[in-house]
């Protein structure tokens, strides 16, 4: 399995490294989910598919709503 990277834009305080610890343990454990595979792949797939009608995109915006498995997929794509 790949290595998360992670990128900080906003400089954090030590009251919220709790949380981003948290978080990052949550992460691993929901990557290897079998809701991945059952589920997600499927749906990525099918935003992969609609994504194709159109032209390649010369930038993506990740608004920061998961562990950015969608978008290390569609790099692969």
């Amino acid at each position: 399995m790949p290595s998360m990277a992670i990128e900080q834009t906003v400089p954090r305080g030590p009251e919220t490294d709790a949380d981003v610890e948290q978080f990052d343990r949550w992460a691993l454990r929901y990557e290897r989910s079998k809701w991945q595979w059952l589920h997600f792949g499927r749906v990525h797939g099918r935003a992969f598919a609609l994504a194709s009608r159109f032209e390649r995109p010369t930038a993506i915006l990740d608004v920061g709503c998961g562990t950015g498995r969608l978008l290390r997929s569609a790099r692969r794509v």
